[in-house]
This record gives structure tokens, sequence and C-alpha cells, in this order.
């Protein structure tokens, strides 16, 4: 449904079907929409696991958050003058 950051995640309906929350006939409609086309979910479907493997997996959070974190204890012991340790 369209609440926090599920539409960025799901490319505001590139990578799945996006809903108004609490709304059943919209869920309805979504569902039958991706019932009735198979072509256009398994497209969906493979969007939303490229992005999932470039954006979120652990690979991809390693690459982001280690690189960070590294930068961040650097600095520390910079500050402290703890280079080297």
């Amino acid at each position: 449904s369209r609440v926090s950051d599920l539409p960025e995640i799901l490319g505001h309906g590139a990578r799945g079907w996006l809903v108004e929350p609490g709304d059943s006939g919209d869920l309805a409609t979504a569902l039958a929409d991706a019932a009735a086309r198979p072509d256009e979910r398994l497209r969906r479907g493979r969007a939303a696991r490229d992005w999932f493997l470039a954006h979120a997996s652990r690979a991809a959070m390693t690459a982001v958050l280690v690189p960070l974190v590294s930068g961040a204890v650097e600095a520390w012991r910079r500050r402290r003058g703890l280079q080297g340790c």
C-alpha cells in the first residue's frame, strides 16, 4: 500500500502494485490486474528483485555501510590522536 517508503521501494508502481491504505476495492482491483496480466507480474517481479539486489541486499548494504562506519571510526581515532591503533 502507499505507506512509508513502499512507493519509493516499488518504484511508484514499476516494481509492484500500489493501493491506497484501507481501500479494499483498490486492493481487489490491483489483485485482479496482477492475476490477469502474468507477463506484467513477471516484469514487475523481476524489476523488484533487481532493485532489491542493487539497493537492499546484504551485499548492497555492506558496500554502503562498511566504508561509512570505517570512515567514522577513523575520524574518531584522528580526533583522539589514535591513528594506527
